[in-house]
């Protein structure tokens, strides 16, 4: 009698008789070889930006850059400009810019960056002349009036700066 009551309370705590528990049927696969990685092939090198900063007849200040470029691509340096390391001509007195071209036996054409300063006229120094054409006079006429005002400006800020130097009594 007792192990027809050990039957029955067995019988009503499992699932069914029958019943079997079974995994699932498919199989789980591993990879046989590691992965690559992903590239970052969108990404690109900065910028250098280079190129001619300063044109013929452009004001510069002490220090400025003339010209960025690798190699003596654009100029080389001509008088109160000099050059870095990486090529880049920068002037070393504040003036006028002045671009110029020579010819060389090997080499070819060769252009120069002059800086002119302010208290000399760029049509008076021995530097080479820009190629004659019908308008070199007025060309002429048009560069000496650029300078003229730009002297003009640059006294003012001078007269400007040598008031406010000046001591008050």
């Amino acid at each position: 009698q007792r192990l027809s009551v050990l039957m029955n309370a067995f019988k009503s705590c499992r699932l069914a008789p029958n019943l079997r528990l079974s995994l699932p049927s498919f199989q789980i696969r591993f990879a046989s070889k590691s992965s690559g990685g992903s590239t970052t092939n969108w990404s690109k090198p900065a910028p250098k930006h280079y190129g001619i900063k300063k044109r013929t007849h452009m004001r510069t200040r002490m220090g400025d850059i003339l010209v960025k470029q690798s190699g003596w691509r654009w100029g080389r340096p001509g008088q109160n400009v000099s050059a870095d390391r990486h090529y880049t001509l920068r002037a070393t007195k504040p003036g006028i810019v002045w671009w110029s071209t020579t010819k060389h036996l090997k080499m070819g054409r060769m252009h120069y960056v002059h800086v002119v300063p302010f208290d000399e006229s760029p049509h008076l120094l021995k530097y080479n002349s820009p190629p004659a054409s019908k308008f070199t006079a007025h060309r002429a006429k048009r560069i000496e009036m650029r300078f003229a005002a730009s002297k003009a400006r640059m006294d003012r800020e001078n007269a400007i700066l040598a008031k406010m130097k000046q001591p008050t009594a």
